[in-house]
């Protein structure tokens, strides 16, 4: 068919249009496209851009709160930039340690107020419950912490942040201790002071956390200056580091499967540095298998390799415990960011400005205090010259600051006359003559409160026994038969040895002075003469027995000062001369130098020096035993000027005084066992062995002792429990494992490697599992006998809220509080000691100030 030339023109119309149109729309549909695409850019970019400010803010939230909680656990005065006010005032408002203040710390900080100890002004109320500060982000200097990180922000809007700190006052929270619970809360602000929001979310984080007192019993080491995990590589034998060695796992005899970890199951504190073997070192098969199961502390320092360099770790440690140089921190490491000042006069003996007297100040504190201290004061008697025939003197003393008795003690009741049934010395004939002794207006002072000697005396057959007060006398006299002769008079008297004007509390002077000693004779009516007469015998033969008592005991049992029970003089006599709160002289008068056997001895019994052996205790230097030899000892002045207030005196001291230079003496405690004391020694211990006498698994006993020379374990101790404190420790070589529960404090320590073959497990005395060892070893036990803790335990509930006493103190007692409490010093939280001597005082302050926390973040919430 042929197609006309009108109809071609018509269908290339029609083509044209149809082209046009299928442009159209696909321009349309481009240009859509276009658009959709445009706009989902923008979307994306929006959101990109969305998330990128969430990252800035959640970073900035992260960072601002992590400092916050830092600041929170130094307890800082804060400016108001956020950085310490070092010049730190109670008046200040962000002084985050009155958040913390407990109860008993406010009312001793009051007290130091009254009495004018604390000059500075307190608040009132002194506590706060909340602290809030606001931060200008652009008055924050390029030394600020948060300077790096804030400089960072690309949010246009955040001009300020807000931090808050306050208590947590849930009545309902689980307190423990002295601790407490925190919020702290963190919010970026606008130009207008506004909380920022991230859509609907509030750009703000929360953190709940607590705090408790870091006291040095939690770890189970404390190190004093370096910790060396590289075997101390180039150290010289003397430096004062703990060094554990390093091993060669390619040498067999050292081998892998021969290797059991020293692990360390509770802290440990390092003063200083950490040294590890450098990284290049992980392929030599060189390790020091030592692990940290929980967090390491330090004071001030850095984690160094073997060459004194920063420790990096290589690419393929992420994190501690992927360390192949050592066992591993598998908790990471923490810093108090600074140095304990205490811990560098703890190793250089003789570096304090520590007044002399303090020591003795200390001493005397200490044993006036101790049962064992007062039983093991020795009794001292001298013979004293006399210038008169008819007068005998001795002097009667207690030494280790013991006072002698001064219970109250009337004069009725007191004296007793008696025939004493034994066999007779002399003949009968001079004997049946003797007339009863009569007591003679016994004179005795009763303004001096107090008896202090029981004396019995022996004259011939008649025993007469009476009390003699501290200041006062007790006079008889012994009739005879003899017409228009007196009668022979006994006159014994007490006194306080006077030094400087000063009556000393340990120390008398006991006299005993005859009248008419020519009647102390056996008589007796010869009739076989004319006419009769008398005939004048044998000396009578006089001997006195004297008991001190000590002030502070009763049947070996301490007494309150306040219980004046008269029938305590009044009991039976002592068994046997072993009793040491009956501590007794004999007295051999013999007619006090007249005829026949005269002259005077002594009779010693035990816990006496006798005079041979003065000689050695004066030069040993005890104090405050009166006598020609030391005649300026004088415990009464001692004692008044040990409890002199001074600077600071027994009320406390400033938190901010230091007693860091003092920390030597502080920290040198008496041993547990009491052995070989002598206060004014340094160290208080030479040496101290862990041995199979004294540290086997049923056998080991709870010590704390401090300050050891030398404290050395050897291969035969299995289980050591206690607080130590060494100045160099030794682990000897092992062929068997070592249990250590409780806490360490070193200057030097020296490991064997031999140690790893059967490893070592040490750890606190709150670790779980030393509570339980404890338990089986007896340290842990209830007061009542014929139960265990178990029974304990099992018999009440924790939460019941009356329990009886009994109860409460056997489940205390099962509790390694009971040990802990039993350690002042090992409750300090720094070695820096938190009591010491305030110049111009001899009396030991403490300040009460806990200097080291625990805290522990419990939750975090964050707003994006």
């Amino acid at each position: 068919m042929t197609i006309s030339n009108h109809e071609k023109v018509k269908f290339r119309k029609r083509e044209k249009g149809q082209a046009q149109i299928l442009v159209f729309v696909i321009g349309i549909s481009l240009a859509l496209a276009i658009y959709y695409l445009a706009n989902r850019v923008l979307i994306n970019s929006s959101q990109i851009s969305k998330n990128k400010n969430d990252t800035y803010s959640s970073m900035i939230l992260n960072s601002v709160l992590d400092y916050s909680i830092f600041v929170m656990k130094q307890r800082w005065c804060l400016q108001d930039n956020m950085l310490q006010d070092t010049n730190c005032l109670w008046i200040n408002e962000k002084n985050l340690e009155r958040l913390i203040l407990t109860e008993e710390q406010i009312n001793f900080l009051k007290d130091l107020r009254s009495k004018d100890v604390l000059k500075e002004e307190l608040p009132n109320p002194l506590s706060l419950d909340e602290v809030e500060i606001k931060v200008s982000i652009g008055e924050l200097s390029a030394d600020h912490p948060l300077s790096f990180m804030i400089s960072k922000n690309k949010l246009p809007d955040f001009k300020y942040f807000k931090v808050k700190f306050y208590k947590d006052v849930n009545l309902d929270a689980p307190l423990v201790g002295q601790g407490l619970f925190l919020f702290v809360e963190v919010s970026l602000l606008d130009k207008n002071e506004k909380v920022m929001y991230a859509g609907s979310n509030k750009l703000a984080a929360k953190s709940y956390i607590s705090l408790h007192p870091r006291e040095l019993y939690n770890f189970a080491l404390v190190v004093l200056k370096d910790l060396r995990l590289d075997g101390g590589v180039g150290l010289p034998s003397h430096s004062k580091d703990a060094v554990f060695p390093v091993i060669d796992l390619t040498n067999q005899s050292q081998g892998q499967a021969s290797v059991r970890d020293f692990l360390f199951e509770s802290p440990v504190f390092v003063e200083r540095d950490i040294y590890l073997l450098k990284p290049s070192d992980q392929g030599s098969g060189k390790i020091a298998p030592v692990v940290f199961s929980d967090r390491v502390i330090q004071g001030s320092g850095t984690v160094k390799t073997n060459q004194g360099s920063p420790y990096t770790p290589p690419q393929d440690e992420t994190f501690w415990s992927q360390s192949k140089v050592f066992g591993g921190f598998l908790k990471g490491l923490d810093t108090d960011g600074a140095v304990d000042l205490g811990a560098s006069h703890f190793l250089s003996p003789g570096t304090s400005s520590l007044n002399p007297d303090f020591s003795l100040c200390r001493d005397l504190a200490s044993k006036r205090n101790s049962v064992d201290a007062m039983l093991d004061s020795k009794l001292i008697v001298e013979h004293l010259n006399s210038s008169a025939s008819m007068v005998t003197q001795y002097r009667l003393g207690l030494s280790d600051y013991n006072e002698l008795s001064k219970q109250t003690i009337g004069a009725s009741g007191v004296i007793n006359v008696k025939n004493v049934s034994s066999n007779l010395p002399f003949d009968t004939k001079y004997i049946k003559e003797i007339k009863d002794i009569e007591i003679v207006n016994p004179k005795v002072n009763e303004d001096a409160h107090g008896s202090i000697m029981k004396v019995n005396t022996l004259i011939g057959k008649k025993e007469v026994e009476f009390y003699l007060p501290f200041k006062g006398s007790v006079e008889f006299e012994i009739k005879n038969n003899i017409p228009d002769k007196k009668n022979a008079k006994i006159i014994f008297s007490a006194n306080p040895v006077i030094v400087n004007q000063n009556e000393q509390p340990h120390l008398v002077d006991l006299k005993v002075e005859v009248l008419n000693p020519e009647m102390l004779k056996f008589t007796y009516l010869d009739t076989t003469v004319t006419p009769p007469k008398y005939v004048y015998g044998e000396d009578i033969q006089i001997s006195s027995k004297v008991l001190l008592y000590d002030k502070l005991f009763k049947g070996g049992q301490p007494i309150a000062q306040a219980s004046e029970d008269p029938s305590w003089f009044n009991r039976p006599p002592p068994t046997s001369i072993n009793d040491k709160w009956d501590r007794h002289v004999t007295l051999q008068t013999r007619n006090f130098g007249l005829g026949k056997g005269s002259g005077s001895q002594l009779e010693w019994s035990e816990g006496m020096l006798k005079p041979t052996d003065l000689d050695e205790f004066f030069s040993g230097g005890s104090p405050f035993l009166y006598n020609e030899k030391a005649p300026s000892n004088d415990l009464a002045s001692s004692i008044e000027q040990c409890s002199n207030s001074g600077a600071g005196g027994a009320f406390g001291a400033n938190w901010g005084v230091s007693f860091a230079d003092q920390t030597r003496w502080a920290w040198n405690i008496v041993s547990a066992d009491g052995a070989g004391v002598d206060p004014n020694k340094d160290p208080l211990t030479g040496t101290l062995v862990f041995n199979q006498s004294n540290s086997l698994k049923h056998t080991t006993e709870f010590r704390i002792v401090s300050i050891v020379g030398n404290c050395i374990i050897e291969d035969s101790a299995q289980v050591i429990t206690g607080f130590f404190v060494c100045d160099n420790l030794e682990i000897r070589p092992r062929s068997s494992p070592l249990r250590i529960i409780g806490t360490f404090i070193v200057g030097q320590l020296k490991v064997d490697k031999t140690v790893y073959k059967n490893g070592v497990r040490w750890s606190n005395i709150y670790h779980p599992q030393a509570v339980i060892d404890l338990k089986a070893m007896n340290i842990l036990k209830p007061r009542t006998d014929g139960i265990t803790c178990s029974d304990v335990e099992e018999k009440l509930p924790l939460w019941h809220p009356k329990p009886a006493l009994n109860d409460h103190q056997d489940r205390f007692l099962c509790s390694p509080a009971s040990l802990s409490s039993e350690s002042s010093v090992f409750q300090y939280t720094t070695i820096d000691p938190d009591c010491g001597l305030i110049p111009g005082s001899l009396q030991p302050v403490c300040k009460r100030k806990y200097n080291r926390f625990i805290l522990k973040e419990h939750s975090r919430e964050m707003g994006i």
